[in-house]
């Protein structure tokens, strides 16, 4: 009899416990798929293919504008490098320009001392060529001035040669006068016959006393 109430107990426990498995069943499952869920969306896996095409889809829409941002990103990044070469190739050309501009300066720089040398030779030598014709200039005043003086010489030499000719020439007459009988003066004057010598004119004084003398 104990035997028959235990299988009944222990069959009553089996059917209860199985009747309360059953019943907890639907919530652990559920719970079990909650776990699952969350578990297969931390990993990144989609739980179902609806979703797994739609995640698929949003990554490739999300590669796509990536793609594009990068392409962008690639076109400015190239067009920036194009306008720093552009850019590099002017200031290349520019440095070039500076270069032989600076290469231009130079040579006219010594172009411009050269000039100024020879500027300063030539203004040296003009200066001294005006000294030279300021010189000649004063020479050949001086010159003119002395053959314009030496002339106003050279005529009252003459007068006063002629003066004192004259005058030699009447104290001779004179002297001839008063020695006539004995005076060699006459017989001296009669050896020269020039027009222009002393003796001519001291035979024309005598002449002269003798023509007075006689009238």
């Amino acid at each position: 009899m104990m035997t028959v109430q235990f299988i009944l107990f222990f069959i009553l426990g089996i059917v209860t416990t199985a009747f309360i498995v059953i019943l907890l069943c639907p919530a652990v499952w559920r719970y079990a798929l909650f776990l699952s869920y969350k578990a297969i969306r931390e990993t990144g896996i989609p739980p179902s293919l609806q979703e797994g095409e739609d995640a698929h889809r949003s990554l490739r829409v999300q590669y796509a504008i990536e793609l594009c941002r990068l392409e962008e990103k690639l076109k400015a990044e190239q067009d920036a490098h194009a306008r720093c070469r552009i850019s590099l190739d002017a200031a290349r050309e520019r440095v070039h320009a500076l270069s032989e501009l600076e290469r231009s300066y130079t040579t006219l720089q010594n172009k411009l001392e050269r000039n100024s040398q020879l500027l300063g030779d030539l203004q040296k030598k003009s200066s001294q060529e005006q000294q030279y014709k300021s010189i000649q200039l004063k020479s050949k005043n001086r010159h003119s001035t002395l053959t314009r003086k030496a002339k106003v010489d050279k005529k009252v030499l003459r007068a006063l040669r002629n003066d004192i000719k004259s005058m030699a020439a009447m104290i001779a007459a004179q002297v001839a006068e008063n020695d006539e009988p004995t005076s060699p003066i006459n017989r001296l004057t009669n050896y020269f016959g020039d027009e222009k010598s002393l003796a001519t004119l001291i035979r024309h004084f005598i002449q002269k006393k003798k023509l007075k003398r006689n009238g």
